[in-house]
């Protein structure tokens, strides 16, 4: 999708409870996707999306 949409239309999301977020972050860790794309699909899209700035969020990206 990545390929096609571009990285920076993609926000994480999982179907929790059903499959865990570790295992799906996991995964994304784990692809051959760029690090770029890692860090924009776990979370810096959301923060750009959502206007949170890194001193904000409680989160640090990546989180790879």
């Amino acid at each position: 999708v990545s390929d096609i949409i571009g990285s920076d239309k993609i926000l994480f999301g999982s179907d929790y409870p059903l499959i865990s977020q570790d295992r799906i972050i996991s995964q994304i860790q784990s692809s051959e996707l760029s690090e770029e794309d890692k860090s924009n699909i776990l979370g810096a899209n959301a923060q750009r999306l959502l206007k949170v700035s890194e001193e904000q969020s409680p989160f640090k990206l990546p989180l790879i």
